[in-house]
């Protein structure tokens, strides 16, 4: 009965939750099901693989969860009418669609991309639900017990999400392996995400206060807090203010310019202290809490030397390459960090308030309208495009004028090639429309269409520039499996068939019944029992990829079909053919079906750096 009792109630409490939240706990169930299509592939489709559509929605509808968890908390706490709550939907919808037709499916290539036109935005929404309840000067104390509870209800969430992972992961690996169930890898895939998404959101939400007067009561400072407090966030918030102390200390002894990557921890470190700040201030000037009373009142001075060096690291890297949508977020949260330090050293209210509020005004307004991050970064790496072009004179008359026999430096020719790589993850190579004649504007639309990045290099480079020269180190080709799949190997005059995988540096014991592969010198040998049953010559093979990348810079090569061929994959650009023969190696000893090829380029010179094939060889008599 108890059982059954507890079971009921669980239920009712679902049903309330989803009543007072109706749209979040949708939009967690449908990001959940576009999961389930797209892990599955239950949805085939070239357009919706080619322009991830159903990767978009699903991350439009994760983002829509805090949009509208924001918008019920405001509504139910000012006890909006009906026409305003639809008003606010609309406008959360409205919001969404703006934002998935802001992520350009190249973005996906490119994971600092991604994170800066993603979760800028994701950070605006859920600053949003911290400031839109109690935002008047005279609710400071209720503002910080609502945004304490909702830490401690995110923290509660997400250990009882991680706990029921666990424990149904392991119950139905269990099963899998006890009862030979053969359970699909993307069943434990399904089986997390419906925890971390559906349930997380239901859980998180079912413990919302109804009546969000009771942020009005006395402040009530919870031990939890203030031990997460005394031994989690200010040891380690210590042990940066060491670290970065010790590291600004060394820099001026030795008169040197700061890495750029320490606006990394600095940042880490202003917010982890921020973080501190906020949870200590109701007790910041209690005469027992000692050490928060003294970390209240130096905290922020400790910060305005380490923001010296963090301003002079960001600007002498924006100087030589130029503003790019990384580079502008961390200079704007570098504004920030000073408004913020300046204002609580000053102000005799300091009131914490304005930490949220000014920093969703600052991502905000940094991610859209002309002077944001996407636009600004886009305008500054044209403007060098041009500066690089027209030194080169290349550019004659805001009219692009390619020189056969212009020789391009190296890093000129680097700058052409990232610049357009650039906006081609963005989907904006349209900027350099204007400089393009008829025939150009074709290839460009061409480019775009096909998503063929590499024929551009042929309007802007000359050919004899070849790619060695550039900063590129990996190729990889990789054959039509389809291809391979039709195409059975032939058997006839070979005892036995093994599969080799070679990695350099790969040093592993092999027992006397194992064919391992080694190259040396662009020669692969199979290996048993430490005697060469067979060797094959590779270096035609490298030869042949190198020459078909070098093409890369004619239109004529780029564009030209191979009815049989082998794709080549490699950084930066999408993919070339070649002939389908160039698979095969045949001696007397052996032949060779290569499934995948690596070369490493350092210092211009080429070497074997992985392959993967099935061989076919004779026993020795």
């Amino acid at each position: 009965m108890l059982i059954v009792q507890t079971i009921k109630s669980i239920f009712k409490n679902i049903a309330s939750t989803i009543k007072r939240f109706p749209v979040p706990v949708g939009l967690s169930l449908f990001a959940f099901m576009i999961l389930v299509l797209e892990s599955h592939h239950i949805v085939e489709s070239k357009h919706l693989t080619k322009n991830y559509i159903l990767v978009r929605l699903f991350l439009e509808a994760l983002s829509g969860i805090p949009i509208f968890i924001a918008f019920d908390f405001f509504v139910q706490t000012k006890k909006a009418e009906l026409s305003k709550r639809l008003g606010l939907f609309l406008l959360g919808f409205c919001i969404l669609g703006l934002h998935y037709y802001s992520l350009t499916p190249g973005m996906f290539d490119t994971e600092t991309i991604f994170v800066s036109r993603y979760l800028i935005f994701i950070a605006c929404f859920h600053l949003l639900i911290s400031i839109v309840t109690f935002y008047h000067s005279n609710e400071i104390l209720s503002f910080w017990q609502y945004n304490c509870f909702l830490f401690i209800q995110f923290f509660k969430s997400l250990g009882f999400s991680i706990s029921l992972i666990i424990g149904l992961g392991s119950a139905v690996w269990a099963i899998d392996n006890l009862f030979g169930m053969h359970f699909h890898s993307n069943y434990y895939i399904d089986l997390i995400a419906f925890i971390a998404i559906v349930f997380n959101t239901l859980f998180f939400l079912g413990n919302i206060p109804v009546n969000f007067n009771t942020f009005n009561q006395p402040v009530q400072f919870k031990k939890s807090i203030q031990s997460f407090l005394h031994f989690v966030i200010l040891p380690i918030t210590g042990i940066y203010l060491v670290i970065l102390y010790v590291y600004m200390f060394k820099i001026l002894l030795e008169n040197k310019i700061p890495n750029g990557w320490i606006c990394i921890p600095i940042l880490f470190f202003a917010m982890l202290g921020i973080l501190a700040y906020v949870l200590i201030y109701p007790k910041r000037e209690e005469a027992k809490s000692t050490i928060f009373t003294f970390y209240s009142s130096y905290f922020f001075y400790t910060l305005l030397p380490l923001l010296t060096l963090y301003f002079i690291a960001i600007i002498q890297r924006i100087l030589p390459y130029g503003i790019t949508e990384d580079r502008y977020l961390i200079f704007v949260l570098g504004i920030w960090l000073l408004a913020v330090t300046v204002y609580f050293i000053v102000s005799a209210k300091k009131n914490i308030q304005i930490i949220p509020l000014s920093l969703f005004i600052v991502l905000s307004t940094s991610a859209i309208g002309p002077w944001g991050m996407f636009q600004l970064s886009g305008q500054n790496q044209i403007m060098r495009l041009e500066k690089i072009l027209r030194r080169n004179q290349l550019l004659v008359n805001n009219k692009l004028t390619p020189a056969p026999n212009q020789k391009i430096s190296p890093e000129d020719a680097t700058s052409i090639r990232s610049i357009l790589l650039y906006f081609g993850k963005r989907g904006e190579l349209n900027r350099i429309h204007k400089w393009l004649g008829e025939a150009e504007q074709k290839v460009l639309e061409n480019a775009i269409n096909n998503n063929e990045l590499h024929i551009l290099n042929a309007i802007f480079i000359s050919s004899d520039l070849k790619h060695e020269d550039l900063y590129y180190t990996t190729y990889t080709f990789i054959p039509d499996k389809k291809m391979l799949e039709e195409t059975p190997l032939d058997l006839n005059g070979y005892d036995k068939i093994v599969h080799l995988s070679y990695y350099a540096n790969d040093i592993n014991e092999h027992d006397s019944n194992y064919v391992y592969a080694l190259v040396m010198c662009d020669t692969f040998y199979a290996i048993q029992t430490k005697d060469t049953l067979f060797k094959v010559d590779l270096g035609h093979i490298k030869n042949q990829v190198v020459e078909f990348k070098n093409k890369l810079d004619s239109i004529t090569n780029a564009k030209k079909p191979i009815d049989q061929s082998i794709q080549l994959f490699y950084e930066q650009y999408p993919t070339i053919e070649m002939p389908f023969d160039s698979l095969r190696i045949e001696t007397s000893q052996a032949k060779v079906f290569l499934n995948e090829f690596k070369l490493t380029v350092d210092n211009k010179i080429y070497t074997i750096s992985q392959f993967d094939a099935h061989v076919l060889f004779k026993k020795k008599e």
